[in-house]
């Protein structure tokens, strides 16, 4: 499988929602641990193309690109279910939330291995990860320890993956809420925390 051309697909957005994740009130784990935006805080936008869904933006964080176990996706038992830093993006019908597909944008440890962990579709099987996705980081940021009253610079990301690997591509014509969480692990997942915003999407004209 051929991974999507970024360009390509960003020339292609129909519709795009922007999310902002740097606020208490948006903590959903860890909330002794949060230390503010610089030390975990996300800016991007979602957007979704006839063919694909792109995600571009930055972020913040004072450990980036940690990631403990290969396999960072946890069962529903796990107190954390994404084990490593990440942004995890779910999208569900808004009349129907068991229908509902998960992605994650995986840097791997140390920016090492980008892919697109896929965590839940509606396909009869699924794939671990994206075979037609694509993850380009821009700017890495700041990867040493960090300085103590400095904050770091962002990290500017891109993405993107085939509708075709989530769902029927009818699915993403209906009345949807993305929620897009931040994972944020520094060393140990003692230390975690988990920001989340939600945002409901107009119906979008995808080509079938």
């Amino acid at each position: 499988v051929v991974p999507l051309d970024l360009e390509e697909i960003a020339s292609e957005v129909l519709e795009a929602y922007p999310f902002a994740l740097n606020q208490f009130n948006q903590l959903v784990f860890g909330l002794e641990n949060w230390q503010g935006p610089a030390d975990s805080s996300l800016r991007c936008s979602v957007s979704l193309t006839p063919t694909a869904l792109y995600v571009e933006g930055e972020f913040y964080d004072d450990f980036p690109f940690c990631q403990r176990s290969p396999h960072p996706a946890k069962p529903d038992w796990w107190k954390l279910s994404y084990g490593a830093d990440g942004i995890v993006i779910t999208i569900e019908d808004q009349t129907s939330p068991t229908q509902k597909v998960s992605f994650a944008l995986n840097w791997g440890a140390q920016a090492t291995q980008l892919k697109v962990d896929i965590l839940k579709s509606l396909l009869a099987t699924r794939p671990d990860f994206a075979r037609g996705g694509c993850i380009q980081l821009t700017d890495r940021g700041d990867q040493a320890q960090p300085t103590p009253n400095v904050v770091s610079r962002p990290v500017h990301f891109r993405a993107g993956l085939p509708l075709t690997e989530l769902a029927d591509p009818q699915f993403f014509e209906r009345s949807l809420v993305i929620t897009v969480e931040l994972y944020d692990i520094d060393g140990d997942y003692v230390s975690a925390s988990v920001l989340r915003q939600s945002l409901k999407t107009k119906k979008a004209a995808v080509a079938p």
